[in-house]
């Protein structure tokens, strides 16, 4: 059996990059998961992929790692495995809550793309033209009914339990920032 590492007394400037560099490395292995996934087959359910892969996996290992460094197992403190998380589950974050405006139809994204095809520009009703409505919100409903955030129910559409508890925080949210409750 092998012997236990003696602990390691580091600075707090290599602490701090110990913890940016696993972070970082974390973040980065996620998202190549994330990415050779999409490429080998798109989920139904992209939304709870994308916990998994960002949130709940890391965090699984996360554990792993913070036992082995509690053992001594490997060359890292459990604080550091914890910092390392933290930052980890923050950048992961940011990532998760972005990512449902990136992957849609967004109506900015096509306004700014009709517009540049246009040589001379577009007027008012060149954008409107441009942009098909129907598709636009046709194509996020059902983005958010394979999500399992909308639930169908005959020919009306309701938020189901998460769906609600993500307006509800998103609500919330807008408000604090001091924004209207729909729009920008």
């Amino acid at each position: 059996m092998p012997q236990p590492r003696a602990p390691v007394i580091r600075s707090p400037a290599a602490m701090r990059a110990r913890v940016l560099v696993v972070a970082c490395a974390s973040v980065a292995l996620a998202m190549v998961a994330h990415v050779a996934w999409w490429r080998w087959r798109r989920p139904a359910a992209d939304i709870a992929a994308i916990f998994q892969v960002f949130l709940i996996v890391p965090t699984l290992a996360a554990a792993a790692l913070a036992l082995g460094a509690a053992m001594r197992l490997v060359p890292l403190s459990p604080q550091e495995v914890l910092l390392s998380f933290a930052l980890h589950a923050a950048l992961s974050c940011a990532y998760v809550q972005t990512y449902p405006a990136v992957q849609a139809q967004s109506p900015t994204l096509a306004i700014l793309l009709a517009v540049g095809a246009a040589p001379e520009g577009l007027d008012d009703a060149g954008i409107v033209q441009a942009l098909d409505a129907t598709a636009l919100v046709g194509e996020r409903a059902s983005d958010l009914v394979r999500n399992g955030l909308l639930v169908c129910e005959g020919t009306r559409i309701r938020p189901s339990w998460a769906g609600r508890i993500i307006a509800v925080a998103f609500g919330a949210y807008r408000r604090w920032l001091g924004l209207s409750r729909l729009g920008g």
